[in-house]
């Protein structure tokens, strides 16, 4: 898709192509590697200090992966991630245009659905 390398915004319901992160990455590692499994970087990411797009590509892959995550290590995100909610928008110095806090609610309500 051209928008993908347009720098133009996505139509709504898609992402911007983002080189893989940190964070995102040992997410996943974790998942596939439980028994050398690190969790401790991605709670020290959350908690910060860091910018919103250090932690963003993290946030959203946590909330497309979820229901994979043991409830011992979302015991330990949900409060980073409840943090991150309810920081003020800091959209005036961001250099993306995903709204981290709405995100942030987004994976604690998959973290823990009703």
């Amino acid at each position: 898709m051209l928008w993908q390398f347009s720098g133009r915004r996505p139509p709504k319901g898609e992402r911007k192509l983002a080189p893989p992160d940190e964070g995102s990455t040992l997410l996943k590692m974790n998942l596939n590697y439980p028994e050398i499994a690190e969790w401790e970087p991605i709670v020290d990411l959350l908690k910060g200090p860091a910018f919103s797009e250090q932690q963003g590509e993290t946030i959203w892959t946590l909330t497309q992966i979820a229901e994979q995550i043991p409830p011992s290590v979302t015991a330990a995100l949900a409060p980073q991630l409840r943090n991150i909610a309810d920081q003020p928008s800091d959209e005036h110095f961001s250099f993306q245009s995903m709204d981290t806090q709405a995100l942030a609610r987004r994976a604690v309500d998959a973290l823990h659905p009703n």
